[in-house]
């Protein structure tokens, strides 16, 4: 078997699964998530490709813990634990699966080496770092048991002294939390905190946490994360997210002439980037979103068409280098789910202190829930739903969209005429010329009304987008339109199609005539044909 096929069948038994860097048996990801959802194939796949392992999050979501006999290793005898399922490690430990039916925390025992997986943990599956089964857990898991009482006792047993007298909270622990992820280590440290101890103890402790952060929590946004984890703790369900009060934020794309007309992407709606297919869509918001997160904010990545590996392969491009920030979270809204089950995921993302969200792309979005819409009803819904939720927690969202393909400029009709006249049809294909017209907000798909809820459009236009062999294929312009908190106009760059990089640069002035000497396929002036090598085109 693969490691895709064990991956498979783990997720068929409904275990969550993370991606864990090898060198380090850290986690790849912000798995905070995956405690409460499963990954997706497509999302496990990706880490698999990376070269990432897989570990079980252990607890509610999966429905197990585990013991993890590490004796052997340090030349002890086993203990001798008794499971259906049990899996071999490299170093000749055993990892005991039993079956989570309470509320059991994570404890490792130092004196005798054994370890409890329990509530929010996780642990390495085979065939990952050699790791295999002993026995077949695919034949095996219905005779899972509870983990006995005293298992459970013999392995805090250590406890008992410690607790007597509180360890101090090693402030040294929670130093340089970045900004975008305040929220969710307040929350993550408040759920271990208050399952040890009373909510106003608790309280004094979380506050010491948020002192350490730079700056700290407003005191509204501290309050609702520490009575969202208190709920949790106490009733075992997510509780109803409800947005905290909050201040409008600019955001910034990073682009210097951008900003100046566009003056930010303002919080508590929603933009539309829109442009033809295959002109830089997705290169344009990934340059904006790489600025993003190195400014230190969080972003959701949503996508309906590209993986996670292909995303990262974005990323490493524009950056020049390998880029990992852990502030930016993809979500795959491929293949599966409804636009209800896509809102509330975003929702909860949102609930963890991002503030950005990209859905990338609207045009490609599906309901699967309502797949016989037509489809500019079902970007017209999408799009006023995701506008809503955007002003509901004031966050920005940026929405990419495709345009109504009639913007393609074709070659001079005359030029069409003679070549048909002179019985010479078949040149048609070595002799086209195509180019795009300036697009406008009424080229976008969608319908009017979506758009007239935004709080602008920035359209992408390529006019020689389709020229492979030429600098024309470069030249770009971004066109800010219904701009409700700054000026529209446009904005000129240059893009790398290779490093996926836009640049701002001075609008540059090229005559026909330029245009004729440097294009590489015939081209017309005056009806006469100026010869030139062929040209590919889109």
């Amino acid at each position: 078997m693969t490691p895709l096929d064990f991956a498979k069948a783990y997720l068929s038994w409904g275990w969550s699964l993370i991606p864990i860097v090898p060198e380090t048996k850290e986690p790849a990801v912000k798995w905070l998530e995956f405690t409460e959802r499963q990954p997706t194939i497509e999302e496990v796949s990706s880490w698999i490709d990376l070269g990432l392992y897989l570990a079980v999050v252990t607890g509610d979501i999966s429905g197990i813990c585990i013991v993890d006999d590490d004796r052997i290793k340090n030349g002890l005898s086993e203990w001798g634990f008794q499971s259906p399922v049990v899996a071999k490690t490299q170093s000749g430990g055993k990892h005991y699966y039993f079956r989570y039916d309470r509320e059991i925390h994570s404890h490792s025992n130092t004196s005798l080496h054994v370890d409890l997986k329990g509530w929010h943990s996780y642990c390495l599956v085979p065939p990952f770092k050699d790791r295999e089964w002993v026995s077949k857990p695919s034949e095996n898991l219905e005779k899972l048991t509870p983990i006995p009482d005293e298992i459970v006792r013999l392995i805090n047993s250590d406890k008992e002294n410690r607790d007597l007298k509180q360890e101090p909270l090693r402030i040294a622990d929670f130093i340089d939390i970045p900004i975008g992820a305040r929220t969710e280590s307040l929350h993550r440290i408040a759920c271990s905190i208050f399952s040890k101890t009373n909510f106003d103890d608790g309280l004094r402790i979380l506050k010491g946490v948020n002192d350490t952060y730079n700056p700290p929590l407003s005191q509204k946004e501290f309050d609702y994360q520490t009575t969202r984890a208190w709920q949790y703790i106490q009733t075992g369900k997510k509780p109803e997210l409800i947005p905290p009060t909050q201040e409008e934020i600019i955001i910034k794309t990073g682009f210097k002439l951008l900003d100046n007309i566009l003056g930010g992407f303002h919080s508590g709606g929603a933009y539309i980037i829109g442009g033809e297919e295959k002109s830089g869509k997705t290169s344009l918001v990934l340059n904006f979103v790489k600025n993003f997160v190195d400014a230190g904010n969080k972003v959701f990545y949503a996508s309906t068409e590209l993986s996670q590996k292909e995303i990262q392969n974005y990323m490493d491009s524009i950056a020049g280098e390998k880029w990992v920030n852990s502030n930016l979270h993809f979500y795959d809204m491929g293949e599966k789910g409804t636009l209800k089950e896509h809102l509330e995921t975003i929702e909860e993302e949102l609930g963890t202190g991002t503030r950005i969200v990209v859905i990338d792309n609207l045009t490609s979005y599906r309901d699967h829930s309502d797949l016989h819409k037509d489809e500019w009803m079902r970007i017209a819904q999408a799009g006023d739903s995701y506008r809503r939720l955007g002003k509901k927690w004031e966050a920005v969202v940026l929405m990419v969209l495709h345009l109504n393909q009639n913007t393609r400029l074709n070659e001079i009709p005359k030029s069409v005429k003679k070549l048909i006249e002179k019985q010479e049809q078949e040149k048609i294909f070595s002799e086209s010329v195509s180019c795009y017209r300036r697009p406008t907000k009424d080229d976008l798909k969608g319908g009017a009304g979506m758009r007239s809820q935004t709080k602008g459009q920035l359209l992408l236009w390529r006019p020689y987008q389709g020229f492979f062999k030429n600098d024309l294929n470069k030249l770009s312009c971004l066109i800010v339109e219904n701009n409700r908190h700054g000026a529209t106009g446009d904005v000129r760059m240059n893009f790398d199609g290779v490093t996926k990089k836009f640049i701002e640069t001075e609008p540059i002035d090229i005559s026909y005539e330029k245009i004729v000497q440097t294009l590489t396929p015939l081209a017309y002036k005056d009806d006469e044909v100026i010869s030139g090598e062929q040209m590919s085109y889109e």
